[in-house]
């Protein structure tokens, strides 16, 4: 057999190319729309350019661009804060404290990775256990001269804090990760006694614990860096400066306790059993918990301040495409930045209530959103976002369909859950049936899923549809008999997979077997083989040379 030759899209070449100039272009301007204004106390943000400022913590200067693992990538060079705040023109007064931190970091790293070796005791096959095993935690740094501080001419200091996170290993609900550490704590109380106004950087893949930010009165801003690629560091001074007005949303809702989070308690290691995870949530994941439980939030799904302010009217609703397959619904809005200084861009959300009826429900979905070119002060845009019919559906375990139940659907528009307005609805006269399926997945033992309180869901629920009479809302009527039911065959997936199969076999690509089960369910009924079993014996069969080496036989 011909042996394969592996290709790579990267270069070795010191050379530029123009292809790199312009996706670090894009990359910039991506990171700088991602950042999430949490807090802006007295419009304190932005900062002029040329200000002097301190900056500390561990991802101001290693600062963290992207996830582990398959979240990492391999670029040319990445530009941190530091390096972005001083190419911006920022006068940075900490740079023996950060030059410090750096040396701090390189010898923990090194310190880490000797720790990894010892474990491997010389068996490279054990690598990615140990590896697995052995999570690198940044440094504090050292505490801070408060004197050499307090005396730099800064008004204003960054507090950079930054945890590692990606594939394979969940965080611990432990100080130095979900939760600050005693030493970074330390350091940011020197800092916030030695600077009149402090800005905190949240440098995670993640969210954290936030709850000692109370503890600071001179805590002016807090923003959302998240993991911003190669080109953060010049993004995160666009948006400090002002060059770019933020509008990044929340696609999390951040907790006020860790326990307020359903499955705290149990999720992953804390439940003592690593090789099962029970996802007792049931839909009421993330803020369709929070929202429909009345669970109160630092921040809500979707929240994200600007510099400047919009206003969002509600021109129309629409369904369209009855009598076919895929009918959508339209909502038309003006967004108007009614602001005097900045020009920026709002994000548009649409919510859906759907009918607290026979199945368990949320109280709200998320069923569109669209962004905003960019708005000059007073200018306003006129925007449609469409999405399908089929967003408002539920599954029905009994008969394995996505139905729509009948009763009132409500449309709530807003620029974050918290605060969108109910602004109209449809209303369905019988159950209609979108997507009848089979099931093919059953459960293989009892699963306890938490549910609402079905009186307080439907109270809230008679709430907003008093709203909708007593404002004379717009209500579309729907009738189930122009919404037809498409039946998904299995049969027509498994011949497509089989075929795509035999023209992109790769035997140094598997694919798992859980997301082909329906192609492999009816094999495995006749031939009572595991699937796992079938697939690789039907493998075996196509392929038998190319398999018996990857296999080692």
């Amino acid at each position: 057999m011909k042996a394969k030759v592996r290709t790579f899209n990267g270069t070795t070449s010191p050379e530029v190319t123009q292809r790199e100039t312009d996706h670090r272009k894009l990359a910039r301007e991506a990171a700088a729309e991602g950042f999430v204004l949490l807090e802006n106390k007295d419009h304190f943000l932005p900062l002029a350019k040329g200000s002097k400022v301190g900056l500390y913590g561990a991802g101001a200067i290693r600062t963290i661009k992207g996830g582990t693992g398959s979240g990492d990538v391999n670029e040319r060079d990445s530009v941190n804060i530091f390096q972005g705040m001083k190419n911006a023109g920022y006068d940075v007064t900490s740079s023996e404290w950060l030059e410090d931190y750096d040396k701090l970091y390189v010898q923990a790293r090194l310190d880490w990775k000797n720790e990894i070796f010892t474990k491997l005791n010389g068996d490279d096959t054990k690598f990615f256990d140990a590896y697995s095993a052995t999570p690198f935690f940044m440094p504090s740094g050292n505490p801070i001269d408060e004197e050499k501080a307090a005396a730099d001419g800064a008004d204003t200091a960054f507090f950079v804090l930054a945890r590692i996170a990606g594939e394979n290993k969940d965080r611990f609900d432990t100080e130095g990760d979900y939760f600050i550490s005693k030493e970074e704590k330390a350091i940011l109380a020197q800092v916030s006694r030695c600077y009149k106004n402090v800005v905190l950087v949240i440098n995670t893949g993640g969210l954290m614990d936030l709850a000692f930010v109370e503890e600071f009165d001179n805590i002016r801003s807090i923003l959302q860096y998240v993991q911003a690629g190669q080109e953060g560091g010049n993004a995160f001074a666009d948006v400090v400066s002002g060059d770019v007005t933020p509008s990044g949303k929340m696609t999390d809702t951040w907790a006020k306790d860790y326990y307020d989070y359903p499955g705290a308690e149990v999720y992953s290691y804390k439940s003592g059993d690593l090789m099962k995870e029970k996802y007792e949530e049931g839909i009421f994941v993330g803020y369709r918990y929070f929202d429909t439980f009345e669970v109160p939030v630092r921040y809500s799904f979707g929240y994200g301040m600007s510099y400047t302010d919009f206003e969002i009217r509600t021109d129309d609703i629409k369904v369209s495409g009855r009598g076919m397959m895929n009918p959508k619904v339209s909502v038309t809005v003006t967004v108007t930045n009614t602001g005097d200084t900045y020009a920026g861009k709002e994000v548009v959300q649409i919510y859906a209530s759907c009918p607290q009826g026979r199945l368990v429900k949320e109280f709200r979905r998320l069923a569109g959103f669209g962004k905003t070119k960019l708005l000059a002060p007073k200018e306003s845009q006129t925007m449609t976002i469409t999405f399908p019919l089929y967003q408002l559906t539920s599954y029905e375990e009994e008969s394995a369909s996505w139905i729509l139940e009948p009763g009132m659907y409500g449309i709530w528009i807003g620029n974050d859950l918290n605060t969108s307005v109910l602004s109209g609805a449809l209303e369905l006269d019988e159950k209609a049936v979108m997507t009848a399926c089979e099931n093919i997945c059953p459960l293989k033992e009892e699963l306890n899923e938490i549910v609402p309180d079905a009186e307080k869901v439907q109270a809230r629920e008679a709430v907003w549809q008093k709203e909708v009479k007593e404002k004379r809302m717009s209500v579309i009527e729907l009738k189930a008999s122009e919404i037809p039911t498409e039946k998904v065959d299995y049969q027509r997936y498994r011949k497509s997979f089989l075929e795509k199969q035999e023209r992109l076999w790769n035997p140094f690509l598997w694919i798992s077997w859980h997301s082909l089960q329906p192609v492999i369910r009816e094999e495995h009924r006749a031939t009572r083989l595991a699937p796992q079993e079938f697939l690789f014996r039907e493998q075996q069969r196509r392929h038998p040379r190319v398999l018996r080496r990857s296999r080692g036989m």
